[in-house]
């Protein structure tokens, strides 16, 4: 089954999976043009993969709409944007908290950097794509997608066992 992990943030990205063998992580601006885009993509070629499913974070907007209702807006627009577009081409969609996925797949991380220093959410999420999927340069955004993909492989494959 081909499988999409999605970060709708500002930095968003989307990775694809197969079973649970990474294939690649692309940065996706939240347009309706690159959204659909990779969602038609996707779908045509989920028949050679048995199948297509995805996974969209939902965006947490407690702390942003204090912080900054803006962002907070563009970062809900976004996750819609991928769940609307996903409902209107008929493709399995499953909405996940951040808390959810990070718990699991951001475990690994170390507490701190090597000069000592406490690491950050994006940190953890870069370090560990960087030691459990591959070396590469990520953005937050590639990683969290990334990872979400991986965690969501794991759950479906799981639910095949």
């Amino acid at each position: 089954m081909l499988l999409l992990g999605i970060d709708p943030g500002k930095q968003g990205a989307v990775s694809a999976w197969t079973g649970d063998r990474f294939l690649w992580v692309k940065r996706v601006d939240n347009t309706k043009e690159d959204v659909i885009g990779v969602l038609q993509w996707a779908k045509r070629e989920a028949p050679t993969h048995g199948g297509l499913s995805i996974t969209i974070e939902r965006q947490y907007q407690a702390r942003g709409v204090k912080l900054n209702p803006a962002t907070a807006e563009v970062l809900m627009r976004s996750r819609f944007l991928w769940e609307l577009l996903a409902d209107v081409l008929e493709i399995e969609a499953t909405l996940v908290w951040p808390s959810t996925w990070q718990s699991k797949q951001l475990a690994p991380a170390p507490a701190t950097t090597e000069k000592g220093r406490k690491m950050t959410t994006k940190m953890k999420s870069i370090w560990v794509a960087n030691h459990y999927i591959a070396k590469r340069d990520w953005s937050d955004g590639e990683a969290d997608a990334a990872l979400i993909g991986r965690w969501y492989a794991r759950i479906k494959a799981a639910e095949n066992f």
